[in-house]
């Protein structure tokens, strides 16, 4: 199965939906009837509704979920998008800018995101 980098604008109606369609192999249940997405092969990127993740699933599947978009996908460990649009929310929700973290001793260490979501850095 592809794995593609996807986008939802409202992860909470992406939820509602999955729950729905009984696709619930990309959700976790709470209580019952109440769920949480929990699927995707990488943590959820967040910028609340927002949200990107990794996820195991074909373009027909992405088509059927009106809240959800493929940006792209991995080859290596570079993100191939599907256009500039899906580069700019790539880029928004998963800025790969490095940060400056102070660690024992006052020591400064600079940490850069990997390129890729749920990469090591």
């Amino acid at each position: 199965m592809p794995e593609y980098v996807c986008y939802s604008n409202d992860v909470a109606a992406l939820v509602d939906e999955l729950a729905a369609a009984g696709w619930t192999q990309w959700l976790t249940e709470q209580e019952e009837g109440e769920y949480t997405l929990g699927g995707p092969r990488t943590p959820l990127i967040y910028s609340w509704p927002q949200a990107i993740a990794v996820f195991d699933i074909t373009e027909e599947e992405v088509d059927a979920l009106s809240n959800l978009e493929i940006l792209g996908h991995y080859e290596g460990e570079d993100f191939v998008a599907v256009g500039p649009t899906a580069q700019a929310k790539y880029d928004m929700l998963y800025p790969r800018t490095p940060i400056v973290k102070t660690g024992l001793g006052g020591v400064e260490v600079t940490v850069t995101p990997p390129s890729r979501i749920g990469g090591l850095a």
